[in-house]
């Protein structure tokens, strides 16, 4: 889904010494979703948890404990991240 990767290109950055919880990813999701993703991709719905969990794990693969991805950070809403790199390493 292209509103999946323009919420990660926008939101998710890449750093060493943070952690990010999947519950917190799906709450920016949310967010992003409901100020930006319905505007901008009008033809998309937004996902359900257990699809915006899967496209978390084909993306980064599986997270550390089942709950966290370490080396990944959000941004709050409406600021860019330091360094955007939605790419897997």
């Amino acid at each position: 889904m292209k509103s999946f990767t323009a919420f990660c290109t926008a939101m998710v950055y890449e750093d060493e010494g943070l952690d990010v919880r999947i519950k917190d990813l799906w709450k920016a999701y949310e967010g992003w979703w409901d100020t930006v993703g319905v505007v901008a991709f009008p033809k998309e719905k937004k996902m359900s948890l257990p699809d915006f969990t899967e496209a978390l794990h084909a993306q980064f693969g599986a997270p550390q404990n089942g709950l966290t991805y370490r080396g990944w950070a959000l941004a709050p809403l409406g600021t860019q991240p330091n360094k955007p790199q939605w790419r897997k390493s």
